[in-house]
């Protein structure tokens, strides 16, 4: 995922993606999900909508409206005119559940402890003003 250098970003294996903040907490896309966990492009969303039942609006998950674009366009997300649903710390861990492979334990692992945990965004950015541009924030190697 290319981000814009304004853009604070985590790499996980090798995987550059954007921290994305809404309504004061870190959330995640399918597609970042997607490209994070090297699974086929609508496997997240596919596991979401055959359990959508089990997921809580507005705890587990937030639906965009198209009408927020501008927000998201910074992240390079695009909202298409339907919404966007973007997951939080728990619909992401409730997701991934059926995720078992090696991988995806390491990648979750790494999602909870360095992308959800760390401090908001805007803490991030007021202590790097004085460095050059935004890099990865955090490299996690496997192994």
């Amino acid at each position: 995922m290319t981000s814009p250098s304004s853009v604070a970003t985590i790499e996980i294996f090798g995987t550059e993606i954007p921290i994305i903040e809404y309504q004061g907490q870190r959330v995640i896309t399918f597609a970042i999900i997607d490209k994070v966990h090297q699974r086929p492009e609508g496997t997240a969303k596919d596991r979401f909508r055959k359990n959508r039942k089990r997921f809580v609006e507005g705890k587990d998950f937030y639906l965009i409206d198209s009408s927020q674009k501008n927000a998201f366009h910074s992240f390079g997300i695009s909202i298409p005119p339907r919404g966007l649903i973007i997951l939080t710390k728990s619909g992401y861990l409730m997701l991934v559940k059926s995720l078992t492979d090696d991988l995806a334990w390491k990648v979750q692992r790494a999602l909870v402890n360095h992308y959800f945990r760390n401090k908001p965004t805007a803490d991030i950015r007021s202590r790097k003003v004085q460095q050059p541009l935004f890099h990865s924030l955090l490299l996690i190697k496997s192994g």
